[in-house]
């Protein structure tokens, strides 16, 4: 496809104003012409842009696309087309994209065992095939195009011009390059195939985050309240054996806490490692400490050092993510920034910065701490509804076997509806299915359910996290010590290494594929690097570990799932006249999207977006079928529930405080 590539210089941006209104717009074509185009001209000229049927490439398509659609709305159902018909190329994307098949995703280890860093901004990305660097300086034009909005162009200051015009050039020249090594490297027919689907996913990602989400003021207090509460309940006891002074935490005690546990208890300590070597540091003589981190309290047992633990991550809510979460309750929303592609071919979410100022926080990976969620609420006269996945990466890591062996004993009980975690239970604690099915239920009014000694938890209930801990623990290749250390941090199970081991064979056994699964990708490599290519995306993963390679397939597949469902969601926002007309997306938990949709609306809302996220899904599952269903809600809390009027209408659910 023949491409023009294109870039505008926009006013500056601000907290509530992601999408600055366009001053310009710059264009280079593979013959060697490029220009400027000004606002007052520019609606027309992309208009007639989009009709011509060339390629769009950019530096960051959705910025650009979506200051388009802001400024002038008529280019709205345009820039919707252009992603439509698969015409939007972005050059940081195929970067990534072919330095993941290359095992290279944000640096390498040079030869000399240097660590070379790698990033993904135009000058970055044009740099390794131009050998040139753009000058980004605070002395450019780069900040201040607003000053020329009323300006015509032929009074604009050539710097001005050149600048603005260097961008769409240099953009070409990046994409030019990825062509010219795409037909040249052994890899190079993986390098952008799967392009399309990323650069639409960047689209309506891009737009959640532009929304933003707001927070509640009074949620916020009662947040750093009980944060501070607990902070003063440990720091009593942290400070009667020194690990608390005057406030202040000491390290020192606490690995020496770490190493009297060793020397008494026969405590497994661990250490830091040296730092990855750089040609931009001067190397400093590493001293190895003993490891203190959340995950070493946990795992050590010790009540003194979990103190630490929950007193640490409690400072931390108090002043970081309550600081944060502030931001968002004074009228304007806070903006996460979206990341659509990592090394594993998911997304992640982190704090954004305007001016040096903090707009935004990680609103995808969230503390799992009561009344941390429910800091997010609905603009007003809105409701929150939230769809995700049942047993996603079950799911789809039952269709990998599926395809790869046409069989998966996984996938015939998940499509019976069968609870798989407490299936497993039902042969850990040798029941039948409906015995352990019975007991669950009942597990809060039956006197006579015996009691986990470990973990103060019905014997039930235990066996049912005890399953959670082996379904979504085993098929990653988790090995028995990080699977006894994750039972007990993610899910309140206190297991052995040796009960573990027994644990895995029963699984296993119940799950006879997973054979051939591990099996598989152990001839996917060696050395510790395997290449792994997606099922139905063909995104190929090369260089990685042997736990990475065997999470890959299927938690790449649920990533696949929600991008095309999250798309097909925010185009009924914006391009459709529905039942979504009028809503937004306003986050992505990876196989969760939460949506705003006015009170109105909800129920109508909550079904058609339903439709749409599962639709998404399926052509990726054909042999295991996507399920779920929407909640409403007036905050943002896994403790919601489906509430229904007298109608059966979808309606939201409120928290009782």
């Amino acid at each position: 496809m023949t491409v023009i590539a294109l870039d505008s210089e926009t006013h500056l941006l601000a907290q509530g104003r992601m999408a600055p209104p366009v001053v310009c717009v710059s264009w280079a074509l593979p013959d060697g012409r490029s220009g400027l185009v000004h606002q007052s001209e520019a609606e027309a000229w992309l208009h007639a842009c989009f009709d011509s049927g060339l390629g769009l490439v950019f530096a960051n398509a959705p910025y650009d696309m979506t200051c388009f659609a802001t400024t002038w709305p008529s280019l709205w159902p345009r820039v919707w087309d252009m992603y439509d018909q698969d015409r939007v190329y972005d050059v940081l994307i195929r970067q990534k994209l072919q330095d993941i098949a290359n095992g290279k995703y944000r640096g390498f280890r040079a030869e000399n065992g240097c660590w070379v860093p790698l990033n993904y901004s135009l000058d970055a990305v044009q740099h390794r095939y131009t050998k040139k660097h753009l000058d980004k300086g605070e002395d450019t034009w780069r900040l201040r195009y607003a000053e020329l909005e009323n300006v015509p162009l032929d009074k604009w200051p050539s710097a001005a011009t050149e600048y603005a015009v260097k961008d769409a050039e240099t953009t070409l020249l990046a994409y030019q390059g990825q062509e010219e090594r795409a037909g040249a490297d052994q890899l190079g027919k993986w390098y952008h195939i799967n392009q399309h689907a990323q650069t639409r996913a960047d689209f309506w990602l891009h737009l959640t985050s532009v929304v933003g989400i707001m927070t509640s003021k009074d949620a916020v207090e009662r947040l750093r309240a009980a944060a501070a509460d607990e902070m003063s309940r440990l720091a009593a006891i942290l400070s009667e054996h020194g690990l608390l002074v005057n406030g202040v935490k000491k390290q020192a005690a606490v690995r020496a806490r770490f190493q009297y546990l060793a020397d008494t208890e026969g405590l497994k300590l661990r250490y830091t490692k040296p730092p990855a070597k750089s040609k931009a540091k001067k190397p400093k003589e590493f001293v190895p400490q003993i490891v203190t981190d959340a995950d070493a309290c946990l795992e050590s047992g010790d009540p003194l050092l979990i103190s630490y633990k929950e007193y640490t991550q409690a400072q931390h809510t108090f002043s970081s993510e309550c600081e944060a979460y502030a931001r968002g309750a004074e009228g304007l929303p806070l903006h996460t920034r979206f990341e659509v592609l990592a090394a594993t071919g998911r997304t992640t979410s982190s704090g954004q910065k305007v001016d040096g100022k903090a707009v935004g926080c990680n609103t995808q990976n969230v503390r799992n701490r009561p009344g941390v969620r429910e800091c997010f609420v609905p603009r007003p006269g809105y409701a929150f509804i939230c769809i995700d996945y049942d047993m996603a990466e079950l799911r789809a890591l039952a269709q990998v076997c599926y395809s790869w062996f046409g069989y998966s004993r996984l996938g015939e009980l998940l499509n019976a509806g069968v609870d798989v975690h407490l299936e497993f239970a039902s042969k850990m604690l040798h029941l039948t299915y409906d015995q352990a099915v019975e007991r669950y239920k009942a597990r809060k009014h039956n006197p006579d359910e015996p009691i986990e000694p470990r973990t103060g938890t019905p014997v039930i209930y235990n066996g049912r996290q005890t399953g959670k801990v082996n379904n979504f623990g085993r098929p990653g290749g988790m090995g028995d010590e990080k699977l006894v250390l994750a039972a007990r941090k993610q899910y309140g199970v206190i297991i052995t290494v040796d009960e573990s081991r027994e644990l895995k064979k029963l699984w296993l056994g119940m799950y006879p594929e997973m054979t051939e699964y591990f099996r598989r990708i152990n001839s996917l490599g060696r050395d510790n690097e395997y290449y792994i290519e997606h099922l139905w995306t063909k995104l190929l993963r090369g260089k990685i570990p042997y736990c990475a390679a065997c999470n890959s397939p299927f938690q790449g597949l649920v990533a696949t799932m929600m991008k095309e469902s999250g798309y097909l969601i925010s185009r009924a926002c914006y391009r459709e006249s529905g039942p979504l007309t009028g809503c937004f997306v306003v986050n992505e938990v990876h196989d969760e999207i939460v949506i705003e949709a006015p009170l109105s609306q909800v129920h109508d809302a909550a079904m058609y977006a339903t439709e749409l996220w599962l639709a998404g899904a399926r052509p990726f599952l054909p042999q295991v079928p996507p399920t779920a269903k929407p909640v409403a809600m007036t905050v943002w809390s896994k403790n919601a529930e489906q509430c229904f009027d007298s109608d059966a209408r979808l309606i939201p659910w409120s928290p009782k405080l």
